[in-house]
Formats: structure tokens, C-alpha cells, sequence
């Protein structure tokens, strides 16, 4: 039988974890601050990948960009000049030495077609090219309606080396959003193609690779899945900072 006092309960005194003595707990014992102080910090331990040291990494700091009003006050000659440099325009048709995209067989010059023009040496082919010297570059659409501006194609390129987006861009060429929009087009595959030729050519030298994946495209066509389009593998080299 109970009685209507209220029942008294003693608490049981709880020993501590670290030294087994009671009157404190685990965060306020007094051998907890002697563990702490001979435990090793993890960062006092380097992780070694390899005996080759890591590359240096490149600063900005000494970077000199030129300025857009440098390159619009630029001649049509020192243009075509800073292109040559860069090289983003050809030789003439007389320097070069190319072969035919559908049989292989050289190509020799064409003067009847033209002083740039060059043909396949088996004729049943007749594969030509009217502008050697721009072929396969950015000026090959510009000279095919006869205003090839080499100022144009030097703007358009450092506009789009400055990450300018395409509705700011044509204020800055002057033209309009079609045809912004088109150098844009241009560039972007001039410079995959570029990435795609360097990274089938790479050789890698001993050292620690890493792999990681990326997409730039995304399909949402179906309203259940999404799907990944433009997948690319990144191989990096870690020791001498190469990548493909």
C-alpha cells in the first residue's frame, strides 16, 4: 500500500568514463586535458604521393592583359599581324602542303581558280579549295561575303576570351545578335577542336593521375529522366599539372 507522501528518489552516483571516479563527468575531468595534451595534431603528419615535388602554381599577379581600346585602335595590318602570332590564320596556298579530305592524295596549286586555290591531283575527285590561306579558320565565313576584316575577327576573339555574354557581346563588335552569335558559335568549336587534338596526343609522364567526369548539356525531353548530353573525362596530371 502506498501512502499519498511523494516517493523520494536518490540519484546513483555515475562514475566517469575516462578515470572512473565520480563527482565530474567525461568533459570535465581532469585527465582529459593530460590526453589531449600528448595526443599528435594530424596535421603534423604530410602525406607524401610521391617523391617528384608538386608543381608551381602559376600566378596572376604578373599577368598584363591588353585593353579593348588597344586592340579597336589596332590597323587592318597590325590586326593580321597579332593573328599570324596567335596562330589563327594559315600561310599562303604556296607555303602549304595539304592533303585531299576524301582520298588522301596532295594537293597542288590551282592559279585558274584563283591565286589562294588549291586541287586534289586526281581530278575524278575535283576537291578544291578557293581560299587556301582561311580555310578551316574564322575567316572563312567572313570572306565568303567579301569583307574579311581581320580587326573584326581580333575583337571578336578577345571579347570572347573575356567571358563577355552574347547579348553584350554585339555592342562591343558592332554588329548584330545574329551574327555575335555566330563568332561565338565559331570560336567554341575552334577551341574544342583544339582540346580534342591535344588530348588524343598527350602522353603523361610517371606521377599520380585523377580522373573526374563533367557534362555541359542537359535533356530534359523526357519529363521523368533527365539526360546527360556532352560528357567528358578529365585526366589530370598532379606532379606537372598537364591535363587532356
Amino acid at each position: 500500500m502506498v501512502s499519498g507522501r511523494a516517493m523520494k528518489k536518490f540519484n546513483k552516483p555515475h562514475p566517469c568514463s575516462l578515470c572512473g571516479k565520480t563527482g565530474h563527468r567525461k568533459g570535465t575531468c581532469p585527465e582529459r586535458k593530460k590526453m589531449q595534451s600528448k595526443r599528435q595534431r594530424s596535421l603534423d603528419h604530410a602525406t607524401v604521393y610521391g617523391a617528384k615535388t608538386a608543381h608551381a602554381q602559376p600566378t596572376l599577379k604578373g599577368l598584363t592583359q591588353v585593353g579593348y581600346p588597344e586592340i579597336c585602335a589596332s590597323t587592318e595590318d597590325e590586326a593580321r599581324q597579332k593573328l599570324e602570332d596567335l596562330g589563327v590564320l594559315l600561310p599562303t596556298a604556296k607555303e602549304q602542303s595539304r592533303g585531299c579530305w576524301k582520298c588522301g592524295s596532295a594537293m597542288a596549286l590551282a592559279e585558274n581558280l584563283g591565286p589562294q586555290a588549291m586541287r586534289c591531283t586526281k581530278r575524278q575527285r575535283d576537291t578544291q579549295l578557293r581560299r587556301a590561306d582561311v580555310a578551316h579558320t574564322l575567316a572563312w565565313r567572313a570572306q565568303k561575303a567579301g569583307q574579311c576584316s581581320h580587326k573584326v575577327i581580333l575583337n571578336a576573339l578577345y571579347v570572347y576570351g573575356c567571358k563577355v555574354p552574347q547579348d553584350a557581346a554585339k555592342h562591343l563588335l558592332g554588329c548584330s545578335y545574329g551574327a555575335a552569335e555566330n563568332w561565338c558559335k565559331q570560336v567554341r568549336v575552334a577551341t574544342a577542336v583544339a582540346e580534342l587534338h591535344t588530348g588524343r596526343d598527350m602522353t603523361f609522364p610517371d606521377g599520380t593521375l585523377e580522373f573526374d567526369g563533367t557534362k555541359t548539356v542537359i535533356s530534359r525531353a523526357n519529363q521523368k529522366t533527365n539526360k546527360h548530353c556532352g560528357r567528358f573525362l578529365v585526366v589530370y596530371h598532379r606532379e606537372s599539372g598537364t591535363y587532356a
